[in-house]
């Protein structure tokens, strides 16, 4: 990927302001559930489900912070779990490392402990015996209540997927990922973008464009 387009430019990535990492977060998680949505209508498969969602008292946009994974998906008897990052990296004078100063790198490289907080932190929630389906959250009294849950027929056998943008990590960082998924990562050398993060005609143009990688990438692997 040669990575030209404006949406590997600082001024592109900060352009959405204070809630910006909110709003593109929302953007991977609903394109991830709406790719997974296309494969499962051409392939003739049990809907996909969203898990968890945003607190119900605070604006939709906001990132959650529940722990659980963002979509599930059932393949005959194989049952996915996925999560969404959408990371968006801009061209910088990535010099230093963990290590000391290195070669410049094209993008940021994600460290060790970003990766921890995804696959072995204890407010990640990949081993539930059950999931709440998003949207299904309501109050009562005092509290809220998920009304639907999806119970995993063996949580020790459900396949984790990474799902994000570029792969960019440090050597340790990179090591941790494969070892927790399994190599079960799937990236879309671009930025993930919702109908609502386009303001032209490149901005639709990269977004169709990630958007048929992402499904063709995920069928290749899941199907």
């Amino acid at each position: 990927m040669n990575y030209n387009c404006k949406h590997f430019t600082r001024d592109w990535v900060e352009s959405f302001g204070r809630d910006g990492n909110s709003i593109k977060g929302l953007a991977g998680e609903n394109r991830l559930y709406h790719a997974l949505c296309m494969i499962a209508r051409e392939e003739h498969l049990e809907d996909p489900k969203q898990l968890g969602e945003p607190d119900p008292v605070s604006t939709a946009i906001l990132a959650r912070t529940s722990g659980y994974p963002d979509c599930y998906l059932r393949v005959d008897d194989r049952e996915y779990l996925f999560e969404a990052r959408n990371v968006c990296y801009y061209h910088a004078d990535w010099n230093r490392s963990q290590t000391g100063w290195k070669r410049k790198q094209l993008f940021y490289q994600e460290p060790l402990d970003w990766v921890k907080a995804i696959t072995t932190s204890p407010a990640r929630k990949w081993l539930e015996d059950r999931y709440p389906i998003r949207g299904t959250q309501r109050r009562k009294g005092h509290t809220w209540e998920y009304g639907q849950w999806i119970y995993l027929h063996n949580k020790q056998n459900a396949r984790k997927f990474y799902v994000s943008t570029v792969p960019s990590f440090n050597e340790n960082a990179r090591t941790e990922l494969d070892r927790f998924f399994g190599k079960n990562e799937v990236f879309t050398d671009h930025a993930i973008l919702s109908v609502e993060m386009c303001r032209d005609a490149e901005d639709y143009e990269c977004a169709m464009e990630t958007m048929e990688r992402l499904v063709l990438r995920l069928k290749s692997v899941i199907i």
